[in-house]
């Protein structure tokens, strides 16, 4: 899905490029600011879901649990074990995890990949 985004993205910069009439630009201009806008509404969803589950496990290690019953000791011990690492959304390792590191990342490289066809093309 990320590389759909950015792509639609990178496409829309190219109207922008040459010198287009202002309702094509206007056109390409919604569909680059509505990529941006899912890519961060993404992001920041998954952003929250890591600072929840570090919310978690940080709740789940203050349980008072010493002398408790045996049920409730292994139950707490399995939550501390799954909650040593946070929830994450990704793409299976072809892509890092998304976050607002990677948004900005993405803003980053997108801005770079623009301003590189527009020198090449303007040359």
């Amino acid at each position: 899905m990320n590389v759909i985004i950015g792509l639609s993205v990178v496409s829309a910069t190219f109207p922008m490029l040459y010198n287009q009439s202002l309702a094509v630009m206007g056109q390409f201009l919604s569909l680059l600011i509505s990529g941006c806008v899912r890519m961060y509404i993404i992001a920041q969803s998954a952003e929250d879901l890591r600072e929840s589950s570090q919310r978690f496990s940080i709740s789940v290690y203050n349980i008072q649990w010493i002398g408790k019953s045996r049920k409730m000791t292994n139950i707490v011990l399995f939550m501390m074990q799954r909650s040593e690492k946070p929830f994450e959304v990704s793409m299976g390792g072809f892509f890092p995890a998304l976050s607002l590191e990677y948004y900005s990342h993405f803003l980053t490289t997108i801005s770079s990949y623009f301003m590189a066809m527009r020198t090449t093309i303007n040359s």
